[in-house]
């Protein structure tokens, strides 16, 4: 890999396209560590962010069998996956940012990698984070990947009347089937 260009990704794009780790060809990806911390709370959300937290954090434990992600590994698009540990001190920052904030930590890190790399980008969906990071002159790409199919998420809470009856028998039984629950109804449609 001649002249590999760095390319920081921001969670925005993770959680959008998690298979953006593998659209950027013959670059370096670079994940911060506090990303893996981030994917990790939001693997409990029930929506389209906790599936997409899930399915990285997946992808990423797949990739950690191909090597120390810490050192980088090859991708197949001739690309390098790694994660970066280093954690930003404020101290250290042009200006204070508010290091709670992930994309903020995101953004810190990137900065502190551009000091040594000039030739990194950071990649986010998030406008003002591109902001703050043409504010530290670290460049941004704006990403505009493809929403995954949500055909398959948890749609939500569906009502049902059912007799006093019905509702004593499935009261017993350990498990329910939406069969079970629904067959009053689809006799009477």
């Amino acid at each position: 890999m001649n002249q590999v260009s760095v390319y920081v990704l921001d969670i925005s794009v993770l959680l959008c396209t998690p298979g953006a780790l593998f659209e950027f060809p013959d670059k370096e990806i670079v994940i911060p560590v506090t990303i893996l911390e981030e994917l990790d709370s939001l693997k409990l959300d029930l929506g389209e962010k906790g599936r997409s937290a899930q399915i990285v954090s997946q992808m990423l434990d797949e990739c950690r069998q191909y090597g120390s992600l810490v050192e980088g590994i090859p991708l197949p698009n001739g690309g390098k996956l790694r994660i970066e540990l280093t954690e930003p001190e404020s101290s250290l920052l042009p200006y204070s940012l508010n290091l709670r904030r992930i994309s903020n930590r995101v953004l810190a890190v990137a900065w502190m990698l551009s000091q040594k790399n000039k030739d990194l980008i950071l990649v986010s969906q998030d406008e003002n984070l591109r902001t703050k990071a043409n504010t530290l002159n670290v460049p941004t790409l704006s990403y505009n990947g493809q929403r995954s199919n949500d055909s398959n998420l948890y749609a939500g809470i569906r009502q049902s009347e059912v007799s006093k009856q019905k509702l004593r028998s499935l009261g017993k039984q350990s498990y329910i089937s939406l069969e079970e629950v629904f067959s009053d109804q689809n006799r009477n449609l």
